[in-house]
């Protein structure tokens, strides 16, 4: 993850304060805020989903770097949070914390792409198994466009089709 431009001379030290809260970060913003530059760092946890209490905890870190380095001598504002349930999934990690739920997933298929929408119910090394009701499907991590865990409010989580 590249940062900012503005967030670059302390990428490092933000890299070692999110990694020692056992988070990932997946996306780093400055923007325009209405007075100050609004910064907007987005995390995740492999081990579970992201907390308020997380948030809090990594925000105060920031603010404490941020304020020490002087990055932003005129103000900031700063938003953590977690990048919510509708996020395209990349890694193998985030895949993980979605097993069992459902997907809606675009892979190549020689020259083309489709579209399929299914249960995550198994993550091999190099592939998803997803069931689309009928038949389970192997697409490898390779062939995948896109990929979004969606809310199924008609089925309880942790329920296994098998």
């Amino acid at each position: 993850m590249e940062y900012p431009g503005s967030l670059t001379s302390v990428s490092r030290e933000l890299d070692e304060l999110i990694e020692s809260e056992n988070l990932h970060l997946v996306d780093a913003k400055v923007g325009t805020g209405s007075r100050f530059p609004l910064i907007k760092l987005l995390v995740d946890r492999e081990d579970r989903f992201v907390t308020v209490d997380d948030c809090t905890s990594i925000s105060r870190r920031v603010t404490e770097l941020l304020d020490r380095t002087d990055c932003f001598p005129q103000g900031y504002r700063l938003e953590v949070s977690s990048p919510g349930i509708s996020r395209e999934l990349h890694e193998p990690w985030e895949f993980r914390k979605h097993l069992d739920r459902k997907l809606r997933i675009s892979y190549r298929d020689h020259d083309q792409v489709k579209d399929i929408e299914g249960y995550l119910v198994e993550i091999e090394a190099d592939a998803l198994v997803v069931n689309d009701g009928t038949a389970d499907i192997t697409i490898s991590f390779e062939a995948l466009v896109q990929a979004k865990s969606i809310i199924d409010w008609h089925r309880p989580p942790a329920y296994r089709a098998r």
